[in-house]
């Protein structure tokens, strides 16, 4: 009788420790997830360098934080790659990406596109909604048009990237020219590599944005020419992974546009040529996808 007493008072204190732990499990999960939905994982493209991240990008996320009340966490990849693969891990929340990383995101993962970028070529200059790819060369190279580049050294920068290689790689290919026809063929990663390879004759012609181009750091562009410029290609768009809840996407694009719109928005933005943002749409990115299926076609 006093085993069966015994026995019954231990169950019976297991059962309320065992409750107390699932009490205490179920609270730190929910603690948690309430730490987890005041983080914001902002992905970062590897167009510049850590320290100009810090410098560009800083005063922005202050903002950002201060409009979402969220805690932003900024990660850079290494390249294009990179980023598309964090946001599909969910290593990172939102992110800005090229017209054919957004289409490859799109396609295989599913993205939520919410924003545009206005970037302005220079200061003194006002912000656009687009720009142009171009490609260039010395002056001196005596290549003075796309089709003396067969056998030439050429440099792109990304093979996702819209400016730096879908664009001009299209205009090679009406030209006649594959990258079988081109002589060493380098892919530089950032922008301003392709013109400092041009530049430094380390490249014969280049591909690049025209912004960085225009800007033209480390380099002195009267030495340098323009062989082929691009249609107008629409600004990187700005999207969050497809299982980010949509009340917190609100809140953030609402956050983006209201910050561009604010009266220190020429303060927030004074260290990067980023000028604001506008509302987005997947369709504003159509031509890309016209420009990667003329690419495929001209390639048979």
């Amino acid at each position: 009788m006093i085993m069966r007493k015994l026995l019954f008072y231990f169950c019976k204190m297991i059962t309320k420790r065992a409750a107390a732990v699932f009490i205490v499990v179920c609270l730190s999960g929910n603690l948690y997830a309430q730490e987890n939905d005041n983080i914001l994982k902002l992905g970062l493209l590897p167009n510049l360098s850590h320290m100009e991240i810090l410098q560009t990008f800083s005063p922005f996320i202050k903002a950002l934080e201060n409009e979402t009340k969220m805690s932003v966490k900024a990660i850079s990849g290494k390249d294009y790659s990179a980023v598309i693969e964090m946001l599909k891990n969910k290593e990172i929340d939102v992110c800005p990406l090229g017209g054919i990383s957004l289409l490859a995101a799109a396609d295989t993962f599913g993205v939520k596109i919410f924003a545009r970028t206005l970037e302005t070529i220079r200061p003194d200059k006002p912000p656009n909604e687009a720009y142009h790819s171009v490609i260039i060369t010395r002056k001196d190279s005596g290549i003075n048009s796309l089709e003396y580049l067969k056998g030439k050294r050429f440099s792109f920068t990304d093979p996702k990237s819209s400016s730096g290689f879908l664009f001009p790689m299209v205009a090679l290919i009406r030209h006649s020219i594959r990258l079988e026809n081109l002589g060493k063929v380098v892919y530089v990663k950032k922008h301003p590599n392709s013109l400092l390879a041009v530049f430094n004759r380390q490249t014969d012609a280049g591909a690049l944005s025209e912004d960085i181009f225009i800007r033209g750091t480390g380099v002195n562009p009267n030495e340098l020419k323009v062989l082929w410029k691009s249609e107008p290609i629409m600004r990187g768009p700005w999207v969050a992974r497809n299982d980010f809840p949509d009340e917190k996407l609100a809140i953030v694009k609402s956050a983006f546009l209201n910050i561009s719109r604010q009266k220190d928005a020429k303060q927030i933005f004074a260290k990067s040529f980023i000028k604001g943002f506008v509302p987005a749409k997947m369709s504003d990115y159509d031509n890309f996808r016209d420009v990667m299926k003329l690419k495929a076609s001209l390639e048979k």
